[in-house]
């Protein structure tokens, strides 16, 4: 992952070389990159470097961009990394309602974020809100990957 994040840093540079420090060419860059330190443990730059990217994108984009969604996911989680579980509950429902009018609520694209958000429910201590999100995530994943892919095991983890 160190290898990943020295990538994304050459090529954040090149990008920013290329089109500029605000273009929207790179939120991709910036989200990748964010989220590489975040599997480093590094939720505190994940944030920082998520929120640049966020705000890029809805200038060019927009709130309600599909981008901007899979963004505010990222964004939500890292926030439920730092301990606030309320700001990541608030940011995922955010980008469930972009993803569920743009791809339906059934679609491969929502599970994620619907497995994210019960996981936010469970830190809050609401266990029940924590199944029913994560059911709900894992009978998508199931019609969509399988019952024996690694999306699958993922979800089931988290119960």
């Amino acid at each position: 992952m160190v290898r990943k994040r020295n990538l994304l840093h050459r090529a954040l540079a090149i990008d920013m070389a290329t089109h500029g420090p605000e273009h929207p060419e790179l939120v991709s860059t910036i989200t990748h990159l964010g989220n590489a330190y975040g599997a480093l443990g590094n939720a505190e730059k994940q944030r920082d470097l998520l929120l640049r990217a966020l705000a890029i994108e809805v200038r060019w984009h927009g709130t309600d961009s599909k981008i901007a969604a899979f963004t505010r996911a990222c964004l939500g989680n890292a926030y439920g990394a730092l301990g606030d579980a309320r700001k990541q509950l608030d940011l995922l429902q955010q980008a469930l309602a972009t993803l569920e009018r743009d791809f339906g609520a059934e679609h491969r694209n929502v599970a994620g974020v619907l497995a994210s958000l019960g996981n936010a429910h469970g830190a809050l201590g609401d266990a029940r809100r924590q199944r029913d999100y994560l059911e709900r995530a894992l009978q998508i994943e199931e019609k969509a990957y399988g019952s024996d892919s690694r999306q699958i095991a993922d979800t089931r983890t988290n119960w």
